[in-house]
Order: C-alpha cells, then sequence, then structure tokens
C-alpha cells in the first residue's frame, strides 16, 4: 500500500494523505465528542434519580408530617431518618435529640416471629456512661397540652452479652417506672402526661442492675381527660404487647 501512494506524483500524493490524516483526526474528534456526550448524559440521569429521590423523601415526610400534627417518631440508635413504608410513619435519627450513648445493631433473629417488629426495634442507643442520660423533647406549643408518650425496648442482645438489664426511666424530674424486660424481644411504656412547656425531657436512670438503652421514643397528642384532671403531676402508666402504633390508627386516648 505504501509503494502504491509512492507511486503518485507528488501533489496528488501529499493531498490524500493529508486528506487521511484530516480525516482521521476528525473521526478521532467525533468519538471524542460522543464519549462526552454519553458522559453527560449519564450523569445527567444519574442527577435526575437521585433529585427525584431526594423529593420522593421530601413529599414522604412532608405527607407524613402534614396528615400527622404533633405526631413525633424517634427511631433511637440508628443514623439518618427514614420513612417507613410498612408503617407509614416517618421516624427520626435521635442524634437531633440527644448527645450521649452508644449505638448498637440488634440481633433480628429475636424478632423474626414477631411481624409487628419494624425497623425501629433494628438498632438501640445505650448509655453505659452516666447515672442518667436525658432526651430532650420541644415541641411546637405543647405548654399545658397532654401528650402520649410511648418508649419502646427491644434488648436483641445488642450488646451480646446474654443478659437484659434492669433500669429505670423518669419524665423529667418524675420517676416513671422500672424497664424490667422478661425476654430478648421488648416491651414498651406508655404515659400520659401535659407538657408544662414546650420543653420536655425522657431520661434513663442507671441503677446498677445493667446498661440502660432504648429502641425508640414517640409521642401522639392526647385527651387528657379520659384519665383524669389533666394535671402535669398526673403520670399515667400503661403496661402493653402490642407494638401497634400507625398513624393511620385511633390512638385511643
Amino acid at each position: 500500500m505504501g509503494a502504491l501512494w509512492k507511486a503518485l506524483p507528488a501533489p496528488t500524493y501529499y493531498y490524500l494523505r493529508n486528506t487521511s490524516i484530516l480525516r482521521e483526526k476528525m473521526l478521532h474528534n467525533l468519538l471524542l465528542l460522543f464519549v462526552v456526550v454519553i458522559t453527560c448524559f449519564r450523569y445527567l440521569i444519574l442527577a435526575t434519580a437521585t433529585a427525584g429521590v431526594i423529593n420522593n423523601k421530601y413529599l414522604q415526610r412532608t405527607l407524613a408530617t402534614d396528615e400527622n400534627p404533633g405526631f413525633v417518631s424517634i427511631d433511637c440508635g440508628v443514623e439518618d431518618d427514614y420513612f417507613d413504608n410498612s408503617t407509614g410513619i416517618w421516624f427520626k435519627s435521635d442524634t437531633e435529640f440527644i448527645s450521649s450513648g452508644e449505638n448498637h445493631d440488634t440481633f433480628p433473629e429475636y424478632f423474626l416471629n414477631n411481624e409487628q417488629f419494624g425497623k425501629r426495634y433494628e438498632t438501640v442507643r445505650s448509655f453505659p456512661n452516666g447515672i442518667k442520660n436525658c432526651y430532650t423533647l420541644k415541641l411546637e406549643q405543647a405548654t399545658n397540652n397532654s401528650f402520649r408518650i410511648r418508649a419502646s425496648f427491644a434488648y436483641g442482645n445488642y450488646d451480646r452479652k446474654n443478659k437484659i438489664p434492669k433500669f429505670d426511666l423518669y419524665l423529667g424530674v418524675n420517676y416513671w417506672v422500672t424497664v424490667n424486660l422478661t425476654d430478648f424481644e421488648g416491651l414498651f411504656h406508655e404515659i400520659i402526661h401535659v407538657f408544662p412547656a414546650d420543653t420536655e425531657y425522657v431520661c434513663l436512670a442507671n441503677t446498677g442492675t445493667g446498661t440502660p438503652f432504648i429502641s425508640a421514643l414517640e409521642i401522639r397528642p392526647s385527651n387528657i381527660s379520659t384519665y383524669g384532671n389533666g394535671s402535669s403531676l398526673e403520670l399515667i402508666n400503661i403496661w402493653l404487647y402490642d407494638l401497634s402504633f400507625y398513624p393511620g390508627q385511633s390512638p385511643g386516648v
């Protein structure tokens, strides 16, 4: 092929050679342009999908809040907020409510036989340090209004010690109840309380019989007249093992 090129007259040879080089450069540039366009298109699709996920999460959160004013659901021990499709509840991480404690995962096999155990029981926050550790609950226009507070505890052998702790629970400075689980699964305690201010505290106290921990805190508006005269000092303990507490069902209080 090289001999054929060289057999051509010099002007024709250089013309065809330059034309071939120019064509190769054009093809090379077109190929680069094609790669750039495809790459940009892929990034555009990824950005659009990411924005869609973010908007969808924001919409889910907005709907969960708008449809259930006064509802606050806190997943203790989880890093990020999330929408639980199985319950229709938007759960907040507890990081904005407390700064002490440690996050741990529970063993899932302890909850396989109970469909009502959801994602919020997959983690706990434990408090190996300090006598009393408190969650700060801030609600808008909560002063003199009554709320139903649920504290959930699912041990799930999170510390790999196979030893269930016992500890006390306080609402502000008032003793609430002693948390004394009977198995590795869990239970919750409920209380009806009139907030004396827009801020209240739920505290876990170490009594020397194991490290306190908690799985979830959930707050719902309540009609205190069902239970009594509505005094902010009136604390009502409710033992329940039914773990359903969904927005779609009536709080019953």
